[in-house]
């Protein structure tokens, strides 16, 4: 990833628009391939590959990246099907959450790359006191507590049910009771508005709040 940072050009290999690519997708969901090229123009100005040849690049290349796929020139998490992208679409577009401007949160270009990692998330004090439940209170290893709070944020992120953070503990065959469960949701929904999601444009509630 350093030979993307180093200077203002754009290093336009496989590697370095997968990376741009995997972290837009993690961090919107959905994006058009014209308001990507937007946001690399941001980052590099007239460095920045055209828009013809980024599309070149994704309709020719064998994408086999897990993170997204490439439909009707759009970068689309994997997490959403191809019949899901309209209504996906929709339900973004229409949230209540949105930006009035609708504009997408164009991030410092090395914070923006870090969502190119699956399991990367926002150190905030949610998540921080997520942790510190599932370590302290139910004894999960910090290792095991940070991939549980990754598979958490990320269902805050596509704005799926708060219900479903119990999945990353029963997947793992970790003690789960009544009122475990009810701690995991309010402290979930305690961390939610700290969380860049799709339905906000990648921007977090604080960020619309002050705009």
């Amino acid at each position: 990833m350093d030979t993307i940072k180093n200077n203002n050009s754009l290093n336009t290999s496989a590697r370095a628009i997968d990376l741009y690519a995997r972290a837009a997708a993690t961090l919107y969901g959905i994006i058009s391939f014209d308001d990507f090229c937007k946001i690399l123009e941001v980052y590099y100005r007239t460095g920045t590959p055209s828009r013809n040849r980024i599309i070149a690049y994704f309709l020719t290349s064998d994408n086999d990246d897990p993170i997204y796929y490439i439909q009707d020139e759009r970068i689309v998490h994997a997490s959403i099907f191809p019949y899901e992208i309209a209504s996906t679409l929709m339900e973004i577009q229409q949230s209540a959450f949105a930006p009035p401007s609708r504009s997408y949160r164009i991030l410092p270009q090395k914070e923006f790359l870090q969502y190119a990692d699956p399991f990367f998330y926002e150190d905030t004090c949610g998540t921080r006191q997520m942790e510190e439940y599932l370590t302290d209170n139910l004894g999960i290893s910090q290792e095991d507590a940070e991939g549980i709070v990754a598979e958490m944020v990320f269902v805050c992120r596509c704005g799926a049910s708060p219900t479903l953070v119990q999945d990353a503990l029963t997947r793992r065959g970790l003690p789960f009771g009544r009122e475990c469960y009810l701690d995991l949701i309010t402290i979930a929904c305690e961390m939610e508005p700290e969380i860049r999601r799709w339905e906000t444009f990648g921007h977090t509630n604080a960020e619309i709040a002050n705009a």
